[in-house]
């Protein structure tokens, strides 16, 4: 099936979408109902990648990963290649738990992700660890320095690190008594803005999908700078650091999410 736009009807198969003016790979998914991930996979895109006017897209039906049997395949393999109960693929696709696979043969795996690449860990020194953040809110540009992702805030000192509790790193941002700062946040790496907005005890958050199952998320801001569904690159200043949500104090709180679960931030950062 060839769309223009999204059915409201629940969908049972893969269909095409033609991209029209305006639209975003997070637009898109939000449309049809499906992750963005789901989209960048199905169509071997990543949050780099430029949307042009009339190209086809494939969509799924559900979030997941569209698998290609391969030679040597099997229903046991591939749901442990993707993080799900072989029983989800057998049900979704009306499978037998033992039928013979084809290669060749396209597989719907619901709620299926392809897994990020587990950063190397390495002995770094603490000095190098508080390097190349951004220097002032008005004239930083962060630039790369080699590693996974960019120091987020123009604050270099750890107040509170990562723990069984607290699922990512507080970098303070020499704040005010009134929970403002004259720091900005900026963007780790290029992606897209998934959200942006109050979230709870995170306050004034940003959310931002890099694509291969990371997210980070940032969250106590004074102020934001950036909507859902913008596309932003390493260095773009996010909003203003503050002391929204549940916090003490002027900060902000960075976390690393791969495939769902909380990462070492400064196993990606530096």
């Amino acid at each position: 099936m060839t769309s223009s736009a999204a059915s409201m009807a629940p969908r049972e198969s893969v269909e095409t979408y033609i991209v029209q003016s305006g639209d975003t790979l997070s637009t898109i998914a939000s449309q049809f109902g499906i992750s963005t991930n789901t989209l960048l996979w199905a169509n071997n895109l990543t949050v780099r990648s430029v949307l042009k006017l009339n190209t086809e897209l494939t969509i799924l039906p559900v979030s997941g990963v569209l698998h290609t049997v391969k030679s040597g395949d099997t229903l046991s393999k591939i749901a442990s290649t993707y993080g799900v109960d072989q029983t989800e693929i057998v049900t979704y696709n009306n499978l037998d738990d033992d039928a013979a696979l084809t290669v060749g043969e396209k597989i719907i795996v619901p709620g299926g992700e392809i897994q990020a690449p587990v950063p190397v860990s390495r002995p770094v020194a603490i000095k190098s660890i508080f390097t190349s953040p951004p220097t002032t809110s008005s004239t930083s540009t962060a630039s790369s320095t080699g590693a996974r992702m960019l120091w987020p805030t123009d604050g270099h000192y750890i107040v509170r690190g990562l723990s069984w509790y607290h699922t990512g790193v507080d970098i303070d941002c020499d704040g005010r008594a009134n929970g403002t700062s004259t720091n900005d946040n900026y963007a780790a790496a290029d992606g897209i803005v998934q959200y942006s907005g109050a979230k709870g005890g995170y306050g004034n958050t940003v959310e931002i999908n890099h694509g291969n199952g990371i997210v980070t998320r940032y969250g106590h801001f004074y102020s934001l700078y950036v909507t859902t569904g913008q596309s932003v690159t390493a260095g773009t200043p996010l909003g203003r650091c503050g002391s929204t949500g549940n916090s003490t104090g002027t900060h902000l709180h960075f976390e690393v999410i791969g495939n769902g679960r909380f990462k070492n931030p400064l196993e990606y950062i530096r």
